[in-house]
């Protein structure tokens, strides 16, 4: 049944990353979903149930829907813990209440995996009887000018790998790591989100030369504009995407052009709360946000001034610039920002609400300007 409608939600997973791709049939039954990372540093798992909930919740509403729960695309972008290490939860959650499900593929980027992070892997293929596929060297779906491949079609949904293990220019151990993350398009409805994982200046840099540069070349229309959504690559580091990968005098000359490429609607980071990374930084996301939209509904984000040192809150911004974490108080209230794409492109975007609390409390409210039915 063909797909009618789309939601890509970025997840709160304080400081870690997860998205969840839900795709709707003709008659709004979710029918199919794509889980890209899930996973959060160890110290701030305080405020990372509602990402494992959101996905229990989906596979729960698959089997009202009448479908057999299943996880059609699972896609780890590299092997930092705080992208994969819910994954051992949620498949605890997954073999208590839905022993029927069943996880269709699973992909894997990066390099250098320790024996951790790759028996997690190893779990989730005994339970489901698959095995996972390692994404190549300097792997790219858009490397060939005007033709885009894809590691998956889903009921018309394309999910296209931008790059993933491009060579690193620095031995550093988390840049090597960050720099061969993968990074995915999701292509729907002729209008793309761009997933990025921890990707740095020499992943932007690799996207820009070799997918960009060579589609102008060849007089190609750009392959992921119009970009509705983008991830903040690394959480809206501002270390990993300089240039010189320094936090002090950053050049973002590489970030600047892949940011003018992508020209992102809305730009998103899941932010932990008063990180100690100080992700996101706000000279990156008002960087990668160069396109973004300035009619959104007014809302409040965060990010770091690393100019004076200190986080801020803004409130009751229309730019298209969000963030997980709404407030800086203690507890903050968060949120998994999500957005619904038609089959015809047009977007509308969403809060998923909650207040974090030693007893968390849960609500969904839908801004009240943008009807979102089904």
């Amino acid at each position: 049944m063909a797909t009618s409608e789309i939601e890509v939600d970025f997840l709160h997973c304080d400081q870690g990353m997860g998205t969840l791709l839900r795709i709707y049939d003709s008659s709004g039954r979710l029918a199919h979903l794509a889980l890209f990372d899930l996973g959060s540093e160890s110290g701030t798992r305080k405020y990372s149930d509602s990402a494992i909930d959101s996905v229990t919740s989906a596979l729960k509403e698959m089997e009202d829907d009448g479908f057999t729960p299943t996880i059609d695309l699972l896609l780890i972008s590299h092997q930092d813990f705080d992208h994969w290490s819910l994954l051992p939860t949620l498949l605890e959650k997954i073999q208590v209440g839905f022993p029927s499900c069943v996880v269709e593929d699973i992909y894997y980027g990066g390099l250098k995996w320790r024996k951790r992070a790759s028996g997690v892997i190893v779990d989730w293929e005994d339970q489901f009887g698959i095995d996972a596929e390692p994404l190549g060297r300097e792997v790219s779906n858009y490397k060939k000018p005007g033709t885009k491949g894809m590691i998956k079609t889903i009921d018309g949904v394309a999910i296209r790998v931008l790059c993933v293990n491009v060579p690193v220019s620095r031995s550093a151990e988390d840049l090597e790591r960050n720099g061969t993350s993968a990074v995915v398009a999701i292509d729907f409805g002729g209008v793309t989100a761009v997933i990025p994982g921890d990707a740095t200046a020499d992943t932007l840099g690799w996207i820009n030369n070799n997918v960009f540069d060579r589609w102008k070349a060849a007089s190609k229309p750009n392959p992921v504009q119009p970009c509705r959504a983008l991830g903040a690559p690394h959480h809206g580091a501002l270390r990993t995407i300089a240039d010189n990968f320094t936090s002090t005098n950053p050049n973002l000359s590489i970030a600047n052009a892949f940011a003018k490429n992508v020209a992102a609607e809305n730009v998103i980071a899941s932010a932990g709360y008063l990180s100690k990374f100080n992700h996101p930084y706000r000279n990156v996301m008002e960087l990668l946000a160069v396109h973004a939209t300035t009619d959104a509904l007014a809302h409040d984000f965060v990010w770091y001034n690393g100019a004076i040192g200190v986080w801020e809150r803004v409130q009751d911004d229309e730019r298209g610039i969000f963030t997980t974490v709404l407030t800086l108080t203690n507890p903050p209230q968060r949120t998994g920002w999500y957005f619904t794409i038609t089959s015809t492109g047009v977007i509308t975007f969403h809060i998923d609400w909650e207040q974090a609390e030693e007893i968390p409390f849960r609500r969904t409210d839908r801004h009240g300007a943008v009807p979102h039915t089904r």
